[in-house]
């Protein structure tokens, strides 16, 4: 199997800024030239004026890619940001899988 880490770098749901650079920096702590079967992309900051519309608009992205992590045969692992990925991550899955069983793990 192979996996695809998805870099959501997103913050602008938390009250502490900073969340947004956390996947980079574990990134650069880890080879990823050593897990041949992990490829990564990066999902970045959504910019308004209005707080909502980003968390809205960031997560319909991130769903989506997911979507298409999925069809294209990927296992997706999301780390992120603030805990508002979570609702682009499980939409993803939920509507790849549709009426199967999955399962999520959250770490945090």
């Amino acid at each position: 199997m192979e996996f695809c880490l998805i870099q959501a770098s997103f913050g602008e749901a938390g009250n502490i800024k900073g969340a947004e650079f956390g996947p980079k920096e574990i990134v650069k702590k880890i080879n990823l030239q050593s897990f041949p079967k992990i490829h990564s992309i990066d999902i970045t900051d959504i910019c308004s004026q209005n707080k909502l519309s980003n968390v809205v608009a960031f997560n319909r992205l991130l769903k989506e890619q997911v979507i298409a992590v999925l069809s294209e045969g990927y296992f997706p692992i999301t780390i992120g940001g603030d805990h508002s990925i979570s609702l682009g991550t499980i939409s993803g899955v939920g509507e790849y899988y549709r009426d199967s069983k999955f399962g999520v793990i959250y770490i945090d």
